[in-house]
């Protein structure tokens, strides 16, 4: 028939045969709000293949965990030679070791009012090698004397000037707070006589600003005056 439309032998006569499906590509870029969802079993899947690839996964260890890994490692080496070196020192080195690192029960208290071992162990390598009547100490007292240092006060290890000028900074600082404030003597803004003046700032809007305070050592007038920017 002139004019009819060739239809597909396969599909019945009369009914319109609906158009192929198109698959639908959609390009999401880097900076694209669109998040892909993922199927829970898609995504265990990859996490799966991930740790499959990698190995087990590693644990990393922060500053403090490497600093103190690092002095117990090089522990005896750094010691044997604050101690003066030689195969006869190697022995005394395990036992200073052995007393800060390994016995846990005996330094608890020296750790709490001292810090961490590591940190004693570098400020005593430090004070062996400066410090000669602590090395011959060391040197001469063995084992016995390694368990009193893992119990010391790390400033007990420092030489004798080091604490005598200790000793003149901590004297100085005690005889300056025993004198008390210096106070500066102005006239009394009420009567014209003594008065102790103190000054300084007080915090306002945008900047501090200052303030005066009088307090008058007259008898006959012993009034306190305080004056502000």
């Amino acid at each position: 028939m002139a004019g009819a439309v060739a239809m597909d032998a396969a599909w019945p006569p009369g009914i319109i045969k609906p158009p192929p499906k198109r698959r639908r590509i959609f390009i999401v870029h880097d900076d694209s709000d669109v998040e892909l969802a993922i199927s829970p079993k898609s995504r265990a899947e990859a996490s799966s293949a991930a740790s499959s690839s990698s190995g087990a996964p590693k644990t990393r260890k922060g500053p403090f965990e490497a600093a103190v890994l690092d002095v117990k490692a090089k522990a005896v080496t750094l010691l044997q030679e604050a101690l003066g070196g030689g195969p006869e020192r190697l022995q005394l080195a395990n036992d200073i070791k052995k007393a800060f690192f390994e016995s846990p029960m005996l330094v608890a208290n020296a750790i709490s009012a001292y810090g961490d071992n590591a940190h004693r162990v570098r400020a005593l390598i430090s004070a062996l090698r400066v410090n000669a009547p602590l090395r011959e100490r060391v040197i001469k007292g063995g084992r016995a004397t390694t368990l009193e240092l893992a119990q010391e006060d790390p400033r007990k290890w420092a030489t004798e000037s080091v604490q005598a000028r200790r000793q003149e900074w901590a004297a100085s600082a005690m005889a300056t707070a025993s004198q008390g404030p210096t106070l500066e003597q102005r006239p009394c803004p009420q009567c014209g006589g003594r008065a102790y003046l103190e000054t300084g700032t007080y915090p306002a809007f945008k900047m501090a600003k200052a303030f005066a305070h009088y307090k008058c050592l007259e008898k006959n007038c012993g009034k306190e005056t305080h004056e502000r920017e």
